[in-house]
């Protein structure tokens, strides 16, 4: 059993040394140099593995310039303004397709308005219109001609284009 315990001691003592930092910098003359103790001076420097690496890369992660991660959010935040923006285009043009429509009817509805008052000049007949007071004043042959002419009018006025 004391051998076992013995091998097993054995066997993790080289994970131990495995847990050495690693650094790695660039010196005076350019020329990448890895070594287990950090660089002297104010030589910038980058803990690769050890047991200082994990900390150090967050620490580094919250100082260092935008990566491709960065701008893959920063896309994303771009792709939300976009398809905000398309949205509200998509909705101005519904809205102005709206308004089209209900154009449209109301053309629609005085252009069959002006159809049938044609149609009750061109019937004849007693026609009146009401005066002021709220009476009826009875049309002659000249106001029924009048009215016939701003009827075919109105009709070509408002029915153009249907």
């Amino acid at each position: 059993m004391n051998k076992l315990i013995m091998v097993i001691c054995f066997l993790l003592l080289p994970m131990h040394s495995q847990a050495a930092d690693v650094y790695k910098w660039k010196d005076a003359e350019g020329k990448v140099r890895y070594s287990d103790t950090p660089p002297s001076g104010k030589t910038p420097y980058e803990l690769l593995s050890g047991k200082n690496a994990a900390a150090a890369r967050s620490q580094a992660d919250a100082v260092a310039p935008p990566t491709a991660t960065d701008k893959s959010a920063k896309s994303g935040v771009d792709k939300e303004l976009e398809a905000k923006k398309r949205k509200a285009e998509a909705d101005n043009l519904q809205k102005k397709e709206q308004v089209k429509l209900e154009q449209q009817k109301v053309r629609e509805e005085n252009c069959k308005a002006a159809k049938a008052n044609l149609q009750n000049f061109k019937q004849g007949g007693r026609m009146f219109t009401m005066d002021e007071n709220g009476e009826r004043r009875y049309m002659d042959d000249k106001d029924l001609s009048e009215g016939l002419d701003k009827a075919s009018k109105d009709v070509e006025q408002l029915c153009s284009g249907q």
